[in-house]
């Protein structure tokens, strides 16, 4: 078999500022061995592969995704996209049709703020199916709606039960309503049963199909752990790491149980070493410091209104002291781990920081790449934070585009002011803020060419207003993000450039992204991981 192959008549972006461009790029044993302009000749060995003027780029590494979610969509009753409450229902009963029992029913992706905006309580959900449980998660993750049948055989209906738990909205007579947050979520999620290894493998391989299709080549999955109801997927990445079915690159973020505290730090310890297998790794430690803003969970600066712009008295809750979250900082931070934080508001994001700057402070600079995901809304005075403190922002792009989520109902949640710090790509690119980016799917998109769409027009079909489009990202900081930035926060450290001695690991594209009006028109030919294809548009 020839190890040597020779692509030629490329336009290729290697993402090295060094040394930008080339028409030529080698692979040697799965590795790049040049990037230039000079063809060898196949007299010498080498297999050449004309692109025919196409480009060629780094492939995509994904900083925050949850494979197995978005894998077990493509087999589950998903309502992702549709426009209405009536089109769910629509969808629901179809399924119901096609796949009758007594069990529960398990519907994901439907819009929080839809939802909210229609008012839809369990009495809605009763009247399309009373028969058996339903539980709908919404396309955040942090939020459901659950049917009587439900909260009934889940053991929560009545209100004295409830009254033990924020995370279970409630009618004005004390009963539950139907939407809930956050951990209550698992209270009727484990009515499914314990979950199939097997049939979490499906998902993850499902899930990275779809992955290479688009151009991704590795990915930071941002949750280990079986703490929420699912398998612990890092056991089926050492499965497929062992039958060679993981083709990707994947490292892997261990939940931590903000339940515990340090006590489960040697098994957090013992994890990490015992997840290495193949391609797979779990260098990165997953902490939840909020929920999200749709459910009012998101730890904001300032107090909360609801959708009709009255004041709650309250500002989102902190999942994780900040006395104790130092702590766990300093801890893991001294043991080599990074972390990963979630935050989304900007009370989250500066309580992250606060517990970097400790963890610096106690352990000096040691290496450890931290990074926040989400940060929805940041603080003017924390942005120079994140340089100071060598943090990364991990984006998720598709979110500040005008046309994802709904502006003027978040102005609503958060206040004027706040909304004027919301996803300022370009004044916090202006500090140096170290990025990378991923798409957090199955909340959005896992096509990496959405995420550059809204980072260069703030749009992800129109166009965007004016105050938004003045602050975009330029398209090769975009790139960057989503290739060198998060190959450096998932420890893929021969990944996001192509040059000498890195994996020979890229995509070929239709067009020249640069080129493109709207970036999103872009479609993956190849996908190459290894020097070996893993998807072929052919």
């Amino acid at each position: 078999m020839n190890t040597r192959t020779a692509y030629v008549n490329a336009r290729i972006h290697t993402g090295d500022p060094l040394a930008p461009f080339g028409t030529v790029l080698t692979v040697e044993d799965g590795m790049v061995s040049s990037v230039g302009f000079d063809q060898p000749d196949a007299a010498d060995g080498w297999s050449i592969v004309d692109l025919e003027g196409r480009f060629v780029m780094p492939g995509f590494v994904d900083g925050h995704v949850h494979p197995l979610l978005g894998g077990g969509r493509e087999r589950g009753c998903d309502v992702s996209g549709l426009p209405s409450v009536e089109d769910y229902w629509s969808r629901i009963r179809e399924f119901d049709r096609a796949h009758p029992g007594d069990g529960l029913l398990m519907v994901t992706g439907y819009s929080a703020i839809l939802v909210a905006n229609t008012h839809v309580t369990r009495r809605d959900l009763d009247a399309v199916i009373a028969h058996r449980p339903v539980l709908m998660i919404n396309s955040d993750q942090h939020g459901a709606l659950a049917n009587t049948a439900a909260l009934t055989q889940a053991g929560i209906i009545d209100a004295a039960a409830t009254a033990q738990d924020a995370h279970i909205e409630k009618f004005r007579d004390g009963s539950p309503s139907g939407l809930i947050n956050e951990e209550a979520i698992q209270l009727v999620r484990q009515l499914a049963g314990p979950p199939s290894e097997s049939d979490a493998a499906q998902d993850v391989l499902a899930a990275q199909e779809v992955l290479h299709r688009f151009g991704v080549v590795g990915w930071q999955d941002a949750l280990l752990g079986s703490e929420f109801g699912t398998v612990d997927v890092g056991r089926v990445y050492l499965r497929l790491a062992e039958d060679d079915t993981l083709t990707a690159r994947v490292a892997g973020a261990i939940y931590w149980d903000r339940t515990r505290g340090l006590e489960q730090l040697d098994s957090i310890l013992e994890r990490r070493e015992a997840y290495s297998r193949g391609r797979f790794r779990a260098p990165t430690v997953k902490m939840l410091l909020d929920g999200v803003h749709e459910a009012g969970t998101a730890a904001m600066l300032e107090n909360y209104c609801d959708a009709d712009g009255n004041p709650l008295g309250h500002n989102g809750g902190t999942m994780i002291e900040p006395a104790d979250l130092n702590r766990a900082l300093v801890a893991l931070d001294a043991h080599g781990v990074d972390v990963h934080f979630h935050a989304l508001g900007d009370r989250a994001v500066r309580e992250a920081l606060d517990a970097v700057q400790a963890a610096r402070e106690a352990n000096g600079y040691r290496g450890t790449r931290h990074q926040i995901a989400h940060l929805t809304f940041v603080a003017t005075d924390d942005l120079p934070r994140f340089r100071a403190l060598d943090v990364t922002a991990n984006l998720q792009l598709v979110w500040t585009a005008d046309d994802f989520l709904d502006f003027a109902q978040y102005e609503k949640y958060v206040g004027a002011e706040a909304m004027s710090r919301m996803s300022q790509l370009a004044t916090w690119n202006g500090y140096g803020i170290p990025w990378s980016s991923g798409s957090d799917w199955p909340v959005s998109s896992p096509n990496p060419f959405d995420a550059l769409q809204a980072a260069v027009n703030r749009s992800l079909r129109g166009v965007a207003p004016e105050s938004m489009r003045s602050q975009r990202l330029p398209l090769s900081t975009a790139i960057a993000a989503y290739t060198s930035g998060s190959s450096f926060t998932s420890r893929l450290d021969r990944n996001g450039v192509l040059r000498s001695g890195m994996n020979a690991d890229f995509v070929v594209l239709s067009d020249d992204p640069f080129s493109l009006e709207n970036v999103s028109d872009c479609i993956v030919q190849q996908t190459v991981i290894g020097g070996e294809s893993v998807y072929s548009a052919d």
